[in-house]
């Protein structure tokens, strides 16, 4: 699977403050450090879990994250969000990635995840809501929640 799948231009514009540890051209080890909140990630597609592993850390430190990933719920990185209390925001279309020759043969979705309120030593700002872009929680803990995206 490719890796080179960057965050369409008008979905980058709502995360231009976030801490951004993978960027499409990183200068360190980003899996290695702390990151800062919020932050917004768009790792490679064909290693998402480690990424994944490495937000769920961060989560627990008190770091707001939001993640773009591949709709793909049959992972073990996808069981792992769901444990982590993610909310999930599933696009109705497939994006069409920046300086990209059309689409994945994939959807994608938005994953918030909030950090640890108990953990917090900062102010930090709230998370949207995965209902506030249109998608719905994860089936079975969101009463209520309509479908779509």
């Amino acid at each position: 699977m490719s890796d080179d799948w960057k965050t369409p231009g008008w979905l980058m514009d709502h995360f231009l403050e976030h801490f951004d540890p993978c960027p499409s051209d990183p200068v360190g080890d980003y899996l290695s450090i702390d990151w800062k909140s919020p932050a917004y990630v768009n790792p490679p597609y064909s290693r998402p879990k480690e990424w994944v592993k490495k937000a769920i850390e961060q989560q627990e430190r008190g770091i707001d994250i939001v993640m773009l990933l591949r709709v793909d719920v049959s992972t073990e990185w996808y069981k792992m969000l769901v444990e982590a209390g993610a909310h999930f925001c599933y696009f109705n279309e497939r994006l069409r990635f920046s300086e990209s020759n059309g689409s994945p043969n994939f959807c994608s979705m938005l994953v918030f995840l909030e950090g640890k309120k108990e953990n917090l030593q900062l102010l930090r700002r709230p998370a949207p809501s995965a209902r506030a872009c249109g998608g719905q929680d994860t089936p079975g803990n969101a009463p209520n929640a309509k479908g779509g995206g």
